[in-house]
């Protein structure tokens, strides 16, 4: 082909390559957008976030705040771990195939939160018995855990609706009492028992 004189011969290259790219990417197939699994929502303590595409070969690149992941991105690996609140975003690349869409998701992570317990009003107990049962619930937690002032921490019976039964100490009996999550604790609640002892 022979190069108009009114084209300067480097714009002529560019001009051509152009006209021959062009067809050959719009022929070229998509890469699938990429999946993530949970797909967003509110989550209590944690969540593990996993990240696929069905096109084989394909490069994931994902931003975990909010902006639009690039080649220069993280690479995705394994699931990731989310403890606070995250917009992830991904794409994916794969050889011979046009980029993908972006993948967006929006996840609310809230702190483990205290177990509540059933003290029907009460700021203090007061009790002539020698021991007591004491009962509450809990949201997102493994385990409840308790201890009676210095002593070590053992596990109440039930998560959802736990319960545990403790002897009593003449006098002023102070019990803490936390939520145990798989990945981290609730704060500990403080609840006061005070043991009279008749003479």
């Amino acid at each position: 082909m022979k190069t108009p004189n009114f084209l300067p011969k480097a714009l002529f290259v560019l001009v051509l390559a152009a006209l021959f790219a062009g067809p050959a990417r719009a022929q070229m197939p998509t890469a699938a957008t990429p999946v993530l699994s949970p797909a967003g929502g509110s989550f209590v303590d944690f969540v593990d976030i996993a990240i696929t595409t069905t096109t084989p070969g394909a490069t994931i690149y994902y931003t975990i705040d909010g902006t639009t992941p690039t080649m220069s991105s993280f690479v995705y690996f394994e699931p990731i771990e989310i403890y606070d609140p995250t917009v992830i975003k991904a794409f994916a690349v794969a050889p011979g195939y046009v980029d993908s869409a972006v993948a967006s998701g929006s996840f609310v992570v809230t702190p483990l939160p205290a177990p509540t317990i059933h003290l029907k009003g009460k700021k203090l107990i007061k009790t002539s018995k020698a021991s007591i049962k004491l009962r509450g619930t809990s949201t997102g937690a493994e385990s409840v855990e308790y201890a009676l002032g210095d002593d070590d921490y053992q596990s109440a019976q039930g998560t959802t609706n736990w319960s545990f039964k403790a002897k009593l100490l003449p006098g002023k009996n102070t019990f803490s009492i936390y939520a145990s999550g798989e990945e981290e604790d609730s704060d500990p609640i403080t609840v006061v028992v005070r043991r009279i002892v008749k003479k």
